[in-house]
């Protein structure tokens, strides 16, 4: 091409040429250095702006740590916290008792929930919630709930205006004098809310703003597990008066879901911890600092850039720019980025992206792990930007902070830099181009002048002389053309001579080509041959090609190939179907086009840093994975990878199927089996609470069929006797039903609780033996001991091992007539643990080997005859089977058809506890024993026994059979008034019921234990449901269960009473009854109340010495009275037995723990037994 251009436009072409390549290279190379220098000013700018902002965050958190322990240390927030303490506690007995007018407080304050509360949650769009699930738990809260926000005439949001409630108790007094001062704080500081919470108790005594988290409890309330109740209990555990605990942002339910972070500090009078001081940190100082109060550009961050803060949760904790300036650019940029139309409302609907606005990216996690530098990166907006970062030095929280600049607006003078050395460079150019144009002109014109003479000499004119023009260069090379044009004069001579010569020679040479050209042309025919072999090869080739082809295409799973860079090179049609795309519009597209984002984003990092053949989590392995549909749609699918080299290309070969229906089979069947369980759950909660309701009419019918059997007897009436007895047999018999579903009931819910102790294995078979004797002897059998003597104590739960011993008996007297019946143990080691083996042997009718396996199942027997000719439930062998597995151990049945059976229970000789953590800690009998000394060396001559029952019954059971062995018992009805006849009587021993209304017997056993005056008296408690487990882990001296046994009752009155009065608190009329003529019976004198409030005005007017306590009763249950009792002087040390018919969880343990004597189980104590107990422990 340049051959065809003359030499003066070549000359301009190249004179131009390097101009233009100079001033590019120089330019190019300023444009460089200048866009590196506007980069690094730009981050070091943005580095100058980040410190400058963490300084001043980080200065802010260190602010308000110094003003929560200036502010908790003040002698003013000690008084207060003291005040709201003392006053919160004695609220309702100032007003509530007192006042009438208080009676519709639930109502109103489930009313302002409703439609003020919730109905602002429904505005935002919250999901809704369960009103119930909010409300305080305890009647006191509700109270001051109702006092300063329902019925608070100020309106949602300004509830702290009121300074007073208007009654006359001492919290509003209190409420009065310091409610300004912290308030006047609160505004001076910009706080949202200031709370004082019991350190004890972990109520909330006092807060500023009146939200409905005030008043609640922050250890059982409904916010104890808020970011609120979590700072709470991490300061519990400060050891130091300067201790500071901090909580992050997250959405605050009473502050209607907007996010809270709270800081605390622990309150001390003098060394005691009495509170805890809590601020509710506002949001807006932090974003006015992050934002320098929306004015981006006095700090340097032009029009776009904006500095903000993230968590540890990678969400936002400050205010973004761009929805503070345009809410919509905002909402839409997360739209297109994948966030969730839920979460957009939020934002939306809080205008405030703190909390919700997730920023989860390589760069966010790096900071948040220590990193610190400065990135360019794609921001929430998806736009490109230079960010600065760090990690803030924040104690408590793991906070990064960014500050970034659109790389667009960071570049905008380097934009015009560049503009202006374009424009120059265009001049020098244009002046490069004259320039040459000159040179050019000046060179050519003595060269064209010598082409014309090149050109005569091709003409063959070589006659005409060549002259000289230039004296340069160009001067010479025409001296060189004359002397050319001499040469080639003589030259054409010379050729002319060799002309002939060279004919000859090309005669010769065409002679030799002729004999090569014959060798050549049998050379082509093996070509041609080679030709069509290797048409036929390649045909093969593509035939096979078309085969794989054809398979792929048909294969009922996915298949795919990527090359290394992810790109997509084949795409059968299962493919197609799967996810929607035709194989023409996806190939050559990357394969993230089929994922999921925050899947997709991480594939080219895998792909780059892949090592063909290594040891890799995804190639060669199939797994589940979540895939993209074009649809949008995301659906799950089984994925195996493999590798291979084409052409020593790596190429990914994917293999999917879609997993959707077999996920969703799999749900239903998740599904279905949660729902049995929940109608298995339902079923044994329903047995559960049905044994309270059948018991307590078991408690009337047994105990007085007792006292009636007893009065029969003095008055000689012995026909009556037996027909009594039976009424006693049947009633517990019924009782022994209810017992053994009540613990499969249990063990199903998994609420079966074992009590391990150590006891005589051969004390406790001797003794079952003698209570199973009659039964044993009904059928003209004998019964023989085998005991092995290596065997001597044995660590396990006693009950249940008795339990396991009667049903095997029981079973085999039923089953065996005129045989042998034998217990036989002995020691066993297998695998290195000690185990005992228990056989109970028989030769009764045996059972066939097909229906083994039934019998230890529940209702079942080994056939539909067994229950029609001997009876029973079918419930005793499933009974044991369940205990033994309780304990560690396992049952095994071995028999002969015709010939006798062998039950044999293997369990360990020491029984592990069900949970690892040990029950707290058991008053033992000793302790009791010398409890009662001490009172015997005091001299006490008073036999009271104070009764709290709300069963008027079981009242009445209790004061005759204790009567006719010489106490004084008195009964109370309910808590309270159990509460006042223990202060007033301080009786020797309290029976306390725990199902009781008003007050239960929890309630009145924390009276009890906190009052001075009471807190040493013997409690034991009475009830229908309980055990021995549960009554001493509560710190019980006993524990009666409803129907009371009228024997058991006496011992345990004896026990811990010294004969004198008793207070019976019981709510049902027909218990107390039994239990006042129980003690009546033995010399007591009796009170009684049907609930713990009338059981604490009883115990106040008269002198008791001992309590019997019904736990679940009206008005003031049985742990309510125990506190109030407690809390006395005069009811701090009375005994109390509690009586319940309740299932009492860990909480109402470690009430009864060291508050009550003894705890009894209404139904599996009798009157007797009760009666028993109480004079072991006097006598």
């Amino acid at each position: 091409m340049l051959s065809s251009i003359n030499i003066r436009t070549k000359l301009l072409l190249v004179i131009v040429s390097i101009t233009i390549v100079v001033i590019l290279v120089s330019a190019i190379t300023i444009n460089m250095k200048a866009r590196e220098t506007v980069k690094k000013q730009a981050f070091d700018k943005l580095t100058a702006i980040r410190e400058i902002k963490s300084q001043q965050i980080e200065g802010y958190f260190k602010q308000i740590n110094n003003q929560v322990i200036t502010f908790s240390e003040n002698k003013m927030i000690v008084s207060a916290m003291n005040n709201f303490r003392e006053s919160f506690v004695n609220i309702e007995d100032e007003i509530l008792h007192k006042n009438e007018s208080y009676k519709n407080i639930d109502k109103n304050l489930k009313e302002y929930y409703q439609y003020q509360f919730a109905s602002k949650l429904e505005k935002q769009k919250i999901e809704q919630i369960n009103i119930d699930d909010l409300l305080p738990l305890s009647s006191r809260s509700r109270l001051l709930q109702y006092l300063y926000i329902s019925n608070n005439q100020h309106p949602t949001g300004e509830k702290h205006l009121l300074d007073q409630s208007d009654d006359i108790s001492s919290y509003s007094a209190a409420h009065k004098v310091y409610h300004p001062i912290i308030k006047s704080y609160l505004e001076k500081f910009d706080f949202y809310d200031v709370f004082l919470v019991d350190a004890k108790t972990g109520s909330i005594v006092y807060s500023v703003f009146k939200e409905i988290d005030y008043a609640t409890n922050l250890l059982e309330g409904p916010h104890r597990y808020s970011n609120l109740g979590e700072v709470f209990k991490q300061t519990l555990k400060a050891t130091k008066s300067d201790s500071v605990r901090i909580v992050d942002f997250k959405p605050y339910l009473p502050s209607y879901n907007q996010p809270a972070s709270f800081m605390a500090s622990p309150i001390y009078d003098g060394d005691e911890k009495i509170g805890v001081l809590i601020f509710q940190m506002p949001v807006n100082q932090i974003n006015e600092i992050m934002t320098n109060n929306n004015h981006w550009n006095t700090v340097g961050l032009g029009d776009t850039g904006e500095s903000y803060l993230v968590g540890e949760d990678l969400m936002m904790r400050s205010q973004p720019r761009l929805l503070i300036e345009d809410k919509e650019n905002y909402l839409s940029a997360l739209e297109k980025n994948g966030v969730t139309s839920s979460v957009r409302n939020i934002i939306r609907n809080f205008n405030s992206a703190i909390g919700h606005h997730k920023m989860d990216n390589q760069i966010v996690r790096a900071a948040l792990d220590g990193d610190i530098g400065e990135k360019t990166f794609k921001d929430y907006r998806n736009q490109t930007v230079f960010a600065s970062y760090k990690p803030l030095n924040l104690e408590g929280l793991n906070w990064v902070i960014f500050s970034e600049k659109d790389e667009s607006e960071a570049y905008a003078s380097f934009v015009e830099l560049r503009r202006q050395i374009l424009v120059f460079s265009i001049l020098l150019i244009a002046f490069a181009i004259i320039v040459s144009y000159y040179v050019a002109n000046s060179l050519t014109k003595p060269l064209l002048k010598l082409g014309d003479s090149a050109n005569n000499l091709a003409k063959g004119n070589l006659d005409d002389p060549i002259e000289r023009s230039n004296n340069d260069e160009i001067g010479d090379l025409s001296d060189h053309f004359e002397n050319m044009r001499l040469a080639l004069n003589k030259t054409f001579i010379e050729l002319e001579q060799s002309k002939e010569e060279l004919e000859d020679r090309v005669k010769e040479r065409t002679q030799e080509l002729n004999s090569t050209l014959s060798v050549q042309e049998e050379q082509n025919k093996q070509l041609e041959l080679q030709n069509v072999e290797l048409e036929r090869i390649q045909k093969e080739i593509a035939n096979s090609e078309q085969r794989v082809s054809t398979i792929i295409q048909s294969s009922p799973d996915g298949i795919v190939t990527i090359d290394k860079a992810g790109i997509l090179q084949t795409f059968n049609f299962t493919a197609e179907n799967m996810f929607g795309y035709a194989a023409r519009d996806i190939l050559g597209k990357n394969i993230k086009i089929l994922m999921p984002k925050d899947i997709a984003l991480e594939h080219d990092y895998y792909l780059e840093k892949y090592i063909p053949n290594s040891d890799s989590k995804l190639v060669g392995r199939m797994r589940e994975v979540i895939a993209r549909r074009q649809n949008g749609e995301l659906f799950p699918i089984e994925l195996a990878v493999e590798e291979v080299f084409i052409d020593n290309e790596i190429v990914f070969i994917g293999i999917m199927r879609d997993i959707t229906a077999r996920k969703k089979m799999e749900k239903e069947v998740q599904l279905a089996k949660e729902k049995a369980e929940q109608a298995n759950q339902a079923k044994s909660g329903f047995l559960a609470n049905m044994s309270h309701e059948l018991r307590t009419p078991m408690n009337a019918i047994i105990g007085y069929s007792e006292m009636l059997v007893e009065d029969a007897e003095d008055d000689g009436l012995d026909d009556m006797v037996d027909d009594l007895n039976k009424i006693t047999t049947a009633g517990k018999h019924l009782l022994s039903l209810i017992n053994d579903v009540l613990d499969i009931s249990k063990i199903e819910a998994g609420k079966m609780e074992l009590f391990l102790e150590d006891f005589s294995l051969s004390d406790v078979i001797n003794e079952v033996s003698s209570a199973t004797q009659t039964l044993v002897n009904k059928n003209n059998n004998h019964l023989s001991l085998e005991l092995d003597d290596k065997l001597d104590v044995l660590h396990a739960d006693m009950t249940k091992i008795k339990q396991i011993l009667f049903n095997l008996l029981s079973n085999a007297s039923k089953f065996t007539h005129d045989g042998e019946i034998t217990i036989k143990t002995h020691f066993i080691n297998k695998n290195g643990i000690e185990l005992v083996s228990i056989s109970v042997i028989d030769t009764g009718i045996g059972i066939a080997e097909d229906k083994v396996d039934k019998v230890f199942k529940e209702f079942s027997q080994a056939d539909e005859s067994t229950t029609r000719n001997y009876g029973g439930t079918g419930l005793g062998l499933a009974l044991v089977k369940h205990f033994s597995q309780l304990m560690g151990g396992s049952v095994s049945l071995e028999s002969v058809l015709g010939k006798g059976s062998t039950f044999t229970c293997e369990l360990p000789i020491k029984v592990l506890s069900i949970e690892e953590s040990t029950d707290l800690p058991i008053e033992n009998v000793d302790d009791i024993k010398e409890h009662v000394k001490e009172l015997d060396n005091a001299g006490s001559g008073c036999k009271t026994i104070l009764s709290i029952d709300d069963d008027p019954h079981a009242r009445d059971l209790l004061c005759r059979n204790l009567a006719n062995e010489g106490y004084n018992v008195v009964t109370a009805e309910n808590g309270m008034e159990g509460l006042q006849k223990a202060r007033e009587l301080k009786p020797s021993l309290i029976t306390l019921d725990i199902m009781m209304p008003e007050m239960d017997g929890w309630e009145v056993l924390k009276a009890l234990k906190a009052s001075p005056d009471t807190k040493n008296i013997p409690v034991v408690m009475v009830s229908i449901v309980g055990d021995k487990a549960m009554g001493t882990s509560c710190g019980a001296v006993d524990h009666i269960s409803k129907p009371v046994n009228r024997s058991l009752l006496k011992e345990i009155v004896s026990k811990y009473a010294l004969r004198g009065n008793a207070l019976i608190v019981e709510d049902d009329a027909n218990a107390r009854e039994i239990a006042v003529k129980s003690l009546n019976s033995i010399g007591w004198k009796t009170g009684e109340a049907e609930n713990g409030k009338i059981a604490l005005d009883e115990f106040n007017k008269n002198s008791y010495d001992l309590i019997l306590l019904d736990i679940m009763m009206p008005v003031m249950d049985g742990f309510e009275f125990l506190q109030k009792l407690r809390a006395t002087q005069k009811g701090s040390n009375v005994p109390v037995i509690v009586l319940t018919a309740k299932d009492l969880s860990k909480e109402e343990k470690e009430i009864l723990q060291g508050n009550v004597k003894q705890v009894f189980s209404k139904g599996d104590t009798s009157i007797d037994e009760l009666v028993s107990q109480i004079n072991n422990q006097f006598d």
